[in-house]
């Protein structure tokens, strides 16, 4: 169980937490409150993040639930949605299909087998909840293709029991399309 390792990035947050209390202490009023702002969102972080890893690990009890962090969006189901490669827009994106005889991972996750993929991929691209393009023309950006990430989250399962997931992500290479893909997100600890 991987609680402890919960409770040190709490008590290590908030040790950074008093510390910015304690540098608030040398300054002057305006920037004061610029600090109590940081330590009140800091707060709502490290709550956020410990109430996750209590409803991802258990919290101490035994419990298989996993709280997704939607906001209203169901997940799209489609008998068979999972592994219909029609529902994929290139190999790269077939990767992440519904295969029963191999664990979904991290690395590669998959979508569950009754998920509605291609509506998921459909509305993850026309309702983001954060998008953003990777263009030429920024002098800061390494990558010369035209790359658009969107992001979504869903307030259920859309990958199987191995890496339960509500996260969502849709990646648009319009100079490369057969870089495109889509997948849910696991995060690699």
């Amino acid at each position: 169980m991987a609680i402890p390792g919960g409770l040190l990035v709490k008590s290590g947050a908030k040790l950074a937490i008093k510390g910015a209390i304690k540098a608030s202490k040398y300054l002057k009023e305006p920037a004061k409150a610029i600090a109590r702002e940081a330590k009140k969102k800091a707060t709502e972080a490290v709550d956020k993040a410990w109430g996750f890893a209590k409803g991802l690990f258990g919290g101490g009890k035994k419990s298989g639930t996993v709280h997704f962090k939607g906001k209203g969006n169901p997940v799209p189901t489609k008998a068979g949605g999972g592994s219909d490669p029609n529902n994929f827009v290139n190999e790269h994106a077939k990767k992440h299909m519904y295969d029963s005889k191999r664990p979904s991972t991290p690395n590669r996750s998959q979508y569950g087998e009754d998920v509605d993929v291609r509506q998921l991929r459909q509305d993850t691209m026309n309702n983001p909840d954060k998008a953003y393009s990777n263009w030429p023309g920024n002098p800061n950006n390494p990558n010369k293709q035209r790359i658009t990430k969107y992001y979504k989250e869903y307030d259920g399962n859309i990958s199987t029991p191995d890496t339960p997931t509500g996260s969502h992500r849709v990646f648009n290479n319009l100079d490369n399309p057969r870089s495109s893909s889509h997948f849910p997100y696991v995060p690699r600890n």
